[in-house]
């Protein structure tokens, strides 16, 4: 059953809703990207924006100062969250989600690593392409972690624009982070229960199926072209000789496919991005000038028809 049905409206399509109309009964496996949140100009965004920000500015500056006690801290209640209904179900994820004392080894290492003060992560959405065991997963925990208190907000707003109510009686519903105290704090309110479960629901703009960011795109779009104009630059093996009669012999760089397959298959690509990155900075520093611009950032706002297949299973549900 879908949440929609729980509050009793007849909608045929997540055109009729600002929220994801999540399943009740299993995960759905769709994740907050925090580009999204970062680049979109909605009230709601602006506001959250600046809790992640403030949140992830004080977790890169321990990792640059070692403050390890500090660092515990901030990332002690990164805690895997049940209340979205996001993500992975418990039989497919098999315990990969966010756990605090994980999460505290993920920033530890980059701390070891220095890749804060070697310019290598910069960007909380950096973190899905230069950190091992940091993806989708992982990053929408620690989020949905950190803007608790504006999830509540939101969902308070959606109940009151449909006529749904809350439970009378007040509970502690989580932890969050305090932008102005600088550190976690619960709070009170009255929560979304349904069928004994506080739900928390989640605006439709701010997710996605695969991150904006990743590993993947990274190494497609930025270390493959570099690697191609570079074979073809220095006439390496990689390179092509051709042959026109209007020409004469030229020179033509190698596919993608066939750089990936010499330069980057069979190794583990978050290792390949950070050394790379490490190797030439100036490909990391042209990735980041170039990652997504707010006149594009809803472009990748997934449609409608999009959220409908991934949450219904069919691109348009019958009211």
């Amino acid at each position: 059953m879908n949440i929609s049905e729980e509050f009793g409206l007849t909608i045929a399509s997540h055109q009729e809703i600002d929220f994801i109309d999540i399943n009740l009964d299993t995960d759905t496996e769709l994740y907050i990207d925090p580009t999204l949140i970062d680049g979109l100009p909605a009230s709601w965004c602006i506001e959250t924006k600046k809790v992640l920000s403030d949140f992830f500015d004080g977790v890169f500056e321990c990792c640059k100062t070692k403050d390890y006690s500090r660092l515990d801290e901030l990332v002690a209640f990164g805690k895997e969250p049940n209340e979205t209904k996001l993500g992975l179900s418990i039989e497919q994820s098999c315990g990969k989600g966010s756990k605090p004392e994980s999460l505290y080894r993920i920033f530890r290492s980059i701390a070891d690593q220095c890749l804060i003060e070697k310019g290598i992560v910069e960007k909380p959405s950096e973190l899905c392409v230069f950190v091992s065991n940091f993806a989708e997963d992982r990053m929408s925990d620690l989020v949905t972690n950190i803007i608790r208190r504006q999830l509540y907000k939101f969902t308070i707003q959606q109940c009151e624009k449909f006529g749904v109510r809350l439970s009378p009686e007040k509970c502690d519903l989580g932890k969050y982070w305090d932008i102005s105290l600088k550190k976690w704090q619960s709070f009170v309110g009255n929560p979304l229960i349904v069928d004994g479960r506080t739900i928390l629901l989640v605006p439709k703009i701010i997710v996605r199926r695969k991150l904006i960011i990743s590993v993947d795109q990274y190494i497609q779009k930025h270390v493959l072209t570099y690697r191609q104009s570079y074979h073809l630059e220095k006439r390496t093996g990689l390179s092509h000789r051709r042959y026109d009669r209007r020409r004469g012999y030229y020179y033509v760089p190698p596919t993608k496919k066939e750089v990936y397959e010499k330069e980057v298959k069979g190794r583990d690509h978050k290792d390949f991005a950070r050394n790379f990155a490490e190797q030439n900075p100036h490909i990391a520093d042209g990735f980041r000038n170039r990652q997504v611009k707010e006149k594009d950032i809803w472009d990748y706002v997934l449609s409608d028809n999009e959220l409908d297949y991934y949450v219904y299973g069919k691109k348009v549900r019958s009211a």
